[in-house]
């Protein structure tokens, strides 16, 4: 995600990550755990308010199981980046395993660089716009109600991604917040990625209205 990431953001974000998941502070698990997962499910719940108004439905089931789903979702979005930091890590040694000259070659070269990350980022954000879209909202809907929104969603994401790290290049933030430059770098990106996730549910939405209005032929 740090390679497709812009630069400010993701190397306002790489450091932390990396010290966090370079210590290990058992002491603190029964309540500094506790306290993350509350504010992760706090913004998974600010989220799902923000896909029911999308789709204009109503909550209606139980709190209770709307923070045990929030709780699910954030554990496993963690499950998965561990799953994906071990990849990382054993697919190189797999790689050497195999000893294939042709491979190590196009390995040097770069050439499974690009679209292995961007392969990677864009199988992570599918599963995770599903979830959202299917599970997480209220309602039921089908994959094939929801995937146009997901398409465009990921579509969307990839070029504000482009756009913006071309952006930040041109453009010298440290005029207007000094050293919290890449502190509002990366709050900017994920409130344009916040917008992006609504905007797919309102083109659902408007498909779903729109064929709900089409005449059906007869017989």
């Amino acid at each position: 995600m740090f390679a497709v990431l812009p630069a400010p953001v993701a190397e306002v974000l790489s450091p932390q990550v990396v010290a966090v998941m370079g210590q290990s502070q058992y002491g603190l698990l029964t309540i500094g755990a506790a306290v993350a997962l509350l504010f992760a499910t706090s913004a998974i719940e600010s989220l799902r308010a923000a896909l029911n108004t999308a789709y204009h439905v109503q909550e209606t089931r139980s709190y209770l199981w709307c923070l045990l789903q929030s709780s699910l979702i954030v554990f496993a979005s963690a499950l998965g980046a561990l799953a994906l930091a071990a990849g990382v890590i054993i697919g190189p040694v797999i790689v050497w395993t195999w000893k294939s000259p042709t491979l190590d070659w196009l390995i040097e070269q770069g050439y499974f660089n690009v679209g292995f990350r961007y392969t990677v980022v864009t199988l992570i954000l599918l599963g995770q716009l599903f979830v959202y879209h299917l599970w997480l909202a209220a309602g039921r809907r089908k994959v094939r109600e929801v995937w146009p929104g997901v398409v465009l969603s990921i579509a969307l994401w990839l070029l504000v991604a482009a756009f913006y790290s071309r952006y930040l290049i041109l453009n010298d933030y440290s005029r207007f917040y000094a050293g919290l430059t890449q502190l509002m770098s990366a709050f900017i990106f994920f409130q344009v990625t916040s917008m992006i996730i609504i905007l797919g549910a309102e083109f659902n939405r408007c498909l779903a209205e729109a064929s709900d209005e089409l005449p059906t032929s007869p017989g």
